[in-house]
């Protein structure tokens, strides 16, 4: 690490997570939870009446069949694609996306052997940039760029696969990246709110609830980390909507801190018990194995029931 200039070093810890993982497990433990979970569909045109939405028409992509879903409420979360969701409900609205684009870079590992990783600045423009060991690479990242193109692809400029491993030589000079070292490029987008006067790298990342007059509720913006309050303040306002249309559901307590995600989740009936079968002891020498005498002793004071054991032949 470039010693130049340095005055502290600050260890702290986080969490990791494999997001593609965690959106799974989250579709999974809501489909526990008695939702519906559908997917490979697109939303085509919204259902009104009376001047209200009640639901919405979408289209199987795998079958081109059109089915229409009645809803008490409609809620939109379509990310960076919110504003052709809310042009079908109120087409003269004025856009509030304004998607910024983010790429991570896949380093050598052996390069920038740590065990740990390292949030490091630019010295160009100051941007706090994360350098983690994922396997047997390195996971650099991110950049924060306007973004207008296709937003079911993304692609990256060269710009900023080049400035990633500027930022990583400058803070460990041994290192030598270049771009012949980028191993794979991934680029993303952030569904930020629109603000006028507001750069992109200057764009609140706390998402907002919009109401449209037709009684649509949308919400954009928000982080992958913050979620569970994104989700527990949009459906306090839909049964704050219901509750004042005089709809009342006794039940309906939100209690997403008390829901976890490793919950057990049953995808099948349950098959009855059947018998273990063991092997007799006298057939064990046959296997290639032999008797063994196991002692076992707690492994910590306050929990009894992990065991640390050794074994005597």
């Amino acid at each position: 690490m470039r010693r130049d200039g340095l005055k502290a070093t600050h260890r702290y810890f986080n969490a990791v997570t494999d997001d593609a993982r965690l959106t799974l497990q989250v579709a999974k433990v809501a489909a526990s939870l008695s939702a519906v979970c559908v997917n490979h569909t697109s939303v085509t045109a919204l259902l009104r009446r009376s001047g209200q939405t009640l639901g919405a028409t979408v289209t199987d992509s795998t079958t081109g069949r059109d089915l229409q879903i009645k809803a008490r409420k409609v809620v939109l979360a379509g990310g960076v694609w919110l504003d052709d969701l809310l042009a079908l409900d109120s087409p003269g609205l004025t856009p509030r996306m304004a998607p910024t684009r983010g790429i991570h870079i896949v380093l050598p590992g052996h390069r920038l052997p740590t065990r740990a990783a390292f949030a490091i600045t630019s010295p160009t423009d100051g941007r706090l940039v994360f350098a983690i060991p994922w396997h047997h690479r390195t996971f650099v990242g991110t950049t924060d760029s306007p973004y207008d193109g296709d937003l079911a692809n993304p692609l990256f400029k060269i710009e900023d696969v080049d400035y990633l491993p500027d930022v990583v030589n400058h803070n460990f000079p041994d290192t030598g990246f270049a771009r012949a070292d980028v191993v794979a490029v991934q680029s993303g987008l952030r569904p930020l709110i629109s603000r006028p006067g507001r750069d992109a790298e200057d764009l609140s990342r706390r998402h907002r609830l919009i109401c449209t007059p037709s009684g649509v509720l949308a919400v954009g913006g928000g982080k992958l980390t913050t979620y569970r309050p994104i989700a527990r303040k949009t459906v306090d306002a839909v049964m704050q909507d219901l509750r004042e249309a005089g709809l009342h559901f006794p039940n309906a307590g939100l209690n997403t801190e008390n829901v976890p995600l490793n919950r057990r989740i049953d995808h099948r009936t349950p098959r009855p018990r059947q018998r273990r079968q063991r092997a007799p002891a006298r057939r064990l020498p046959d296997l290639g194995l032999r008797r063994r005498r196991i002692s076992a002793h707690s492994a910590h004071p306050r929990h009894p029931r992990l065991r640390a054991g050794t074994t005597a032949g």
